[in-house]
This record gives C-alpha cells, sequence and structure tokens, in this order.
C-alpha cells in the first residue's frame, strides 16, 4: 500500500439543498495532496475556472468527510461523504505535480514536489486548492497559466503560424487564426496543415476551433491535432471525424485527452463539409492553469513562508511520438524555430522580424529603431527632441487592447493615429528607443551619435520600405535601402561593425523573394545585431523602461 503521502483517495458522495432532508448522489472525488509530509488531511478547500468552491472536513481516520459546496449558479448544497477506496497517484491524469520552493530571509530555497489532484466530477479546472493536515500543517496555492495574462487561454503564447495554402492577395492568411479580428484563414484546397509555434512549451488541454463568416461546406469536418517539442518528432493528441458548426462564428471547445508540454502544435485538416475549399476564423489553445502556482506553506507552530512551484511535464509511457505520416500536407517553406547566425531559435518571428519588435508593434506596423552607444535612456530620448516632462517609467502591459495598438501605446493610453509612442532601455552597452509610429528617423542619427558615439537608425513599414543608417561621431558613415542593397557586393564597402551585423542579421528565403534577395526584416535585424538585442518582450520586463508620447 501507497504511504499517507503517495495515496490518492476516493470518496462516494452525497448532496442535499439546504433545508431538504433527501440526499442525492453525487459524482464520486478523487483527492490527492502529496508535499512531503506524512499526516492525514484534516479540511480541504477548492475552487474551479467555473466560479464553482468547495469545502470538506475529513475524519481522523479519513473514512468519511463532510463540507458545503457552492454551485456556479451561487447555490449552496451540503456535502457528506464516504470512503470508497485507496490507489497511487494516477500519472496522466488531471493531476498537477510541480518543483516548488519556498522564501526565507529574502531567499528562494528548493522544497521538494508537491503532487495536487482534485477531480470532483467538473469539467471546469482546479484554480486554487488549500489544505491543512492533522499535524497542523498547512497550505494554499493559486494555479495560474502561463500565459502573459494569467488565465487558461495561453493563444497569446503563440508567436508565429504557418499554412500549407492560405488566400494571400484577399489578406485571409494564417496569423489571422491568432489575431483578435474576425478576418479569416481561407485555403483553396480542401485538406490544409496549420502550425502555431509557442514562445514556451505549454500542456494545452483544450483547444477551439471558430467557423468562418460564410459557406458552412467549407469548414471542417476531419482533423489530428498534433504537438511537438522538436519540430521533427509529433505525438498525435486528438482526432475528430464527422464535426459540423451549426452557426457561422460558433466557437467550439476539444478536449484532449492526454496534454503534453509542446511548443508546437499541428492541426492536420483532411476532409471539409463537401466544398473544394477550407476555411477558418479562429484556433484558441486553453491550458488548464497548472503551469505554476504561488501560494503559502506554514508547518505547525511556525510563520508561514511564500511557495511557488513550476509544473514537471509527464508524458504517458504510451505515448510514442512519430515522425509525420508521409501524406500530411507541407507547411510553407517558412519553417518553425527561424534562426539566422545572429538569432537564435524563438528569437524571430516567421517574417524573421526580431521577435521583440513584432511583440511590440502594431499588426501594421510602420516604426522606427534606434541605437545608441553611450547614452542612458533618458539622454536619448532627449536627443530625440522628447520632452523630459512627458518620461515616465514603463512596465508592458500583457496584451495589446487591439491590432492597431502597439504595446508601449497601450502602456501611455494612448489611442492608434493620435501621437507616436516612444519606449528606451537598455542592455549592455547600447541604449535602444522604439517609436511606433515612425515619428522620428535617419535624421535622427547623427545627432545622437555626437560627441564620439557611435549610433544607428533603422526604419521599416508595411509597404515593405526598409533601410538603415549608421553613424559616428555625428557622421554618416552609412545609408543602406533594402530594396537596392547587393550583400555580395556590399557587405565589402561597410564600416566593420555594421559589416558583422549584417552577416549576423543572415538571409531569409521567402516564396515571393528571388534566390539572394535580401528579405524586408535583413534592416531591422542588422540594427539588433548590432547592439546585440537578439532578445524577447520577456527579457525587456526585467530592465528599467521609460516611456513617453511624442509629436
Amino acid at each position: 500500500m501507497p504511504s499517507v503521502s503517495d495515496e490518492m483517495l476516493a470518496f462516494r458522495l452525497w448532496r442535499r439543498v439546504s433545508d431538504s432532508a433527501e440526499w442525492l448522489q453525487a459524482p464520486r472525488l478523487l483527492v490527492h495532496v502529496g508535499d512531503g509530509g506524512s499526516a492525514a488531511l484534516a479540511h480541504l478547500s477548492w475552487g474551479t475556472e467555473d466560479g464553482a468552491q468547495s469545502a470538506l472536513a475529513f475524519s481522523p481516520d479519513m473514512a468519511s468527510c463532510y463540507g458545503h459546496h457552492r454551485t456556479t449558479g451561487g447555490d449552496v448544497v451540503e456535502v457528506r461523504g464516504e470512503l470508497d477506496g485507496r490507489g497511487e497517484f494516477p500519472r496522466g491524469s488531471r493531476g498537477y505535480e510541480f518543483d516548488t520552493e519556498i522564501e526565507e530571509a529574502g531567499n528562494w530555497h528548493p522544497a521538494g514536489r508537491l503532487r495536487v489532484l482534485i477531480d470532483d466530477g467538473s469539467e471546469a479546472p482546479v484554480l486554487w486548492v488549500a489544505w491543512g493536515d492533522q499535524s497542523s500543517n498547512a497550505c494554499s496555492v493559486v494555479l495560474r497559466s502561463a500565459s502573459p495574462s494569467g488565465k487558461a487561454d495561453v493563444s497569446d503564447l503563440v508567436s508565429a503560424v504557418w499554412a500549407s495554402a492560405e488566400h494571400r492577395d484577399a489578406g485571409e492568411v494564417a496569423k489571422n487564426l491568432v489575431d483578435a479580428s474576425a478576418s479569416k484563414w481561407f485555403a483553396p484546397h480542401n485538406r490544409a496543415s496549420l502550425e502555431f509555434q509557442l514562445t514556451q512549451q505549454i500542456a494545452v488541454d483544450r483547444y477551439v476551433l471558430t467557423s468562418a463568416n460564410d459557406a458552412p461546406d467549407r469548414d471542417p469536418a476531419t482533423w489530428t491535432l498534433r504537438g511537438s517539442a522538436d519540430g521533427h518528432l509529433w505525438q498525435t493528441l486528438d482526432i475528430r471525424s464527422g464535426q459540423s458548426f451549426a452557426e457561422r462564428h460558433q466557437s467550439r471547445m476539444y478536449r484532449i485527452a492526454e496534454p503534453g508540454s509542446y511548443d508546437r502544435y499541428r492541426l492536420d485538416i483532411t476532409g471539409n463539409n463537401g466544398s473544394p475549399d477550407l476555411q477558418l476564423e479562429a484556433v484558441r489553445f486553453l491550458a488548464d492553469g497548472s503551469d505554476r502556482f504561488v501560494g503559502y506553506r506554514q508547518r505547525a507552530g511556525n510563520a508561514p513562508v511564500a511557495h511557488r512551484g513550476i509544473h514537471v511535464a509527464q508524458s504517458s509511457p504510451d505515448m510514442l511520438a512519430e515522425p509525420l505520416p508521409e501524406d500530411a500536407p507541407a507547411p510553407s517553406k517558412a519553417r518553425l524555430a527561424m534562426s539566422t547566425p545572429g538569432f537564435p531559435p524563438n528569437t524571430l518571428d516567421s517574417q524573421g522580424t526580431p521577435i521583440w519588435l513584432s511583440e511590440l508593434a502594431s499588426d501594421e506596423p510602420h516604426h522606427t529603431l534606434h541605437v545608441v552607444r553611450g547614452l542612458e535612456p533618458a539622454q536619448a530620448l532627449e536627443a530625440l527632441g522628447a520632452n523630459p516632462k512627458l518620461f515616465q517609467p514603463c512596465e508592458l502591459p500583457s496584451a495589446k487592447p487591439d491590432r492597431w495598438s502597439s504595446l508601449p501605446g497601450a502602456a501611455l493610453g494612448i489611442e492608434p493615429g493620435t501621437s507616436a509612442a516612444l519606449l528606451a532601455g537598455r542592455i549592455g552597452a547600447w541604449t535602444f528607443v522604439y517609436d511606433d509610429s515612425g515619428f522620428t528617423g535617419h535624421d535622427d542619427t547623427t545627432s545622437l551619435s555626437a560627441n564620439g558615439r557611435a549610433a544607428a537608425t533603422s526604419m521599416y513599414s508595411i509597404n515593405h520600405d526598409a533601410s538603415l543608417t549608421y553613424a559616428v561621431d555625428g557622421t554618416q558613415l552609412a545609408w543602406i535601402d533594402r530594396h537596392d542593397l547587393n550583400l555580395k557586393k556590399d557587405l565589402s564597402g561597410m564600416p566593420d561593425e555594421l559589416r558583422a551585423a549584417f552577416r549576423a542579421a543572415g538571409t531569409v528565403e521567402h516564396d515571393y523573394l528571388e534566390p539572394g534577395q535580401p528579405d524586408y526584416d535583413i534592416c531591422m535585424r542588422a540594427i539588433c545585431a548590432l547592439a546585440s538585442l537578439s532578445c524577447t518582450v520577456e527579457d525587456l520586463h526585467r530592465i528599467p523602461l521609460l516611456a513617453t508620447p511624442f509629436g
């Protein structure tokens, strides 16, 4: 028999409405809390994603329990239970397992593994759990998703999406699937593949497909969802057939029986409802909030201490990842984990833009990036003509309110189109200033570089204008227009550190470019390589930032 700290308990439950004498059978309850202690539970409380809450107290021999339950509608019912069995913590279940730490004297220290399983028959995942044992130890944890919003929907972690086919001329492309707009993805085929890359590995346990605006016969009917941690071996997570959508813009949720932690998810659609074409309005990914937790732990007779944990990824021994089937539709040439010599995987988006810039920008950017060596962020903003009285410390929000806003603009509360937002920070020896609207430009490079400094400016707009200026000690040494750039011929004439930056920027192949033709994002990669800015937005959260309205 497993020890008390390892065992799972099963209880038969009954519920009765207040003032009623009749007890009605309720779904069975599975309980496990293992945090390294050996004492049995004394009481347990939990809340689920749908707003329901429960609390139980247990008899000393764990043979029975009694408590109450508040339903999602706010009704309160009594609950009683009888022990129905014991067993080991079930791997691959809805249980959570964490590596934990506690904080003591301002420092975090390893605190072992924590396993939690509360399964009361509800479809809604657990959000928080609190308990005490019969030795007067107590603990409370609040589970949260890895999503920046902290919510179950982790779609904001999708950094890129690829399709084996899309309708570019009409703007009905794959990236619309993860935008907040009602735009759709359309493919002129009745089979297609979609691949989604996330910024980190997440155990997605549900996904949502939303039907598009017209033509129900284009709706997917048969598909397979797969996950991968390396882009080569794929685990089959869910298979559906005979599916349909009763309405336009209807969202349907599908549960993954055995989730695993992956940073790539692939939807292979192999049939629809009769059309030669396919379409979807949106794809969303949800996780049950178990990626990490915060809370407290209190040992008997001691003060409570801060307690936190990170999910330990588990996979079923029966789940074998395999290469994709030979007949699986091939995705576009823009592959997952795009990289160049100066940008490792997960630092570039699907177009080849440094991912921190594409995440800062609006969906159709017209923006400028300045970098300067030898100025602090406030000094760089002043050199660009910004008003010091308007400077303010900036904490970037977790998401943009709409597709037309940038993250700095959202942080300042600027309505799109009314003024620019400048964001400044320092990483290493270089200060950067990001201008979300392109109000500043190449003329500012020489003033930034005055007094012996080196500076560069890169501008980009959605109409594919892309250029870069480089200056030292107030003198412009290079100006590069992407349209006229010939890397074989022009590299040798560049200043040494700029030549090294363009080599680090590398080239990204796209279907619409001739072989060897520089892509539209090469100047932005080069300026980031010059200043060693192969970073992510998460990295920006770790440094002091200044923001100001401008213009």
